[in-house]
């Protein structure tokens, strides 16, 4: 490649070749990555090999596996980072899922450090604690007491008939993620709730009162208006909870599988708050 001095000095042009080469290599870098996350889940979910050479049509490819290729095309056609892309993914897809309706949906290892990266610390707040149930001495468990009494009528700040105890967390603006740890049989329920939900008659829950949760009972429920009785592999042990004020959703997922269970779209008018019912163990956050 011939140069030409200008004012005594040579300026070499940029090889074309080498940026090519660089990109290259970025990319082939994350192609590798995920290779590595789609055998792993591909393992965890189920799918053969031949169902993998099936994949440009869509009645031979498990929904479960779809998002982390999703996440793989957005990636290489975007020349944002891998955490700008979560931002944009996470929200978008969150809402074409929260029906409940069809498979388990893989979250995207890139896109669960986005998610975590919003993780806060929530104790529960022994002061609205029902008296049939018991907070331990660390605030992270709720379970049943051993004798039940009338609650104090002077404290506004008790669940008197749901049991429910409130986290001590208040939660007006950004992100927020926490894991709570339910219990295999019995019935229990997690979420968020406002300020503004009734708490001193009994009311069904559902975000028209304020209440944005997953019940256990018979069978596995979003607690939406009408109760959308959610399809599930297995009951879940570990619920990672996250609330995005900003784009208004509360969204639940299963965390040992890296897979999204539901997502509530509302826009929140008062503060909201963590809730949690028996029995159930607030993880420590990481």
């Amino acid at each position: 490649m011939k140069t030409k001095p200008t004012d005594g000095k040579t300026r070499r042009r940029d090889d074309p070749g080498k940026k090519e080469k660089t990109e290259l290599e970025k990319h082939n870098g994350k192609l590798q990555h995920w290779a590595v996350e789609l055998k792993n889940i591909k393992g965890a979910n189920g799918v053969s090999d031949e169902e993998l050479k099936k994949l440009l049509y869509p009645r031979g490819l498990k929904e479960s596996i779809l998002p982390l290729l999703e996440f793989v095309a957005w990636s290489l056609l975007s020349e944002d980072t891998e955490e700008a892309v979560s931002m944009l993914w996470l929200p978008t897809k969150q809402k074409a899922w929260r029906t409940g309706a069809g498979s388990p949906r893989y979250i995207p290892n890139s896109v669960w450090q986005w998610i975590r990266s919003a993780s806060v610390s929530v104790c529960l707040d022994a002061s609205t604690c029902p008296p049939w149930l018991a907070v331990s001495r660390d605030r992270l468990q709720v379970r049943g007491a051993a004798g039940r009494s009338a609650a104090p009528s002077d404290n506004s700040g008790h669940l008197a008939e749901w049991p429910c105890v409130l986290g001590d967390t208040i939660i007006t603006a950004g992100r927020h993620y926490w894991e709570v740890e339910v219990s295999p049989s019995g019935t229990w329920r997690t979420g968020v709730m406002s300020e503004s939900a009734p708490r001193e008659q009994r009311s069904p829950m559902s975000p028209g009162r304020g209440y944005w949760a997953l019940w256990r009972g018979s069978s596995f429920w979003a607690c939406t208006e009408e109760p959308t009785k959610l399809r599930r592999a297995a009951l879940p042990r570990l619920i990672g909870v996250y609330v995005d004020v900003g784009e208004g959703q509360v969204s639940f997922y299963d965390v040992d599988r890296n897979v999204h269970i539901y997502t509530f779209s509302d826009t929140f008018k008062h503060r909201i708050f963590a809730t949690g019912g028996l029995p159930a163990t607030l993880a420590r956050s990481q």
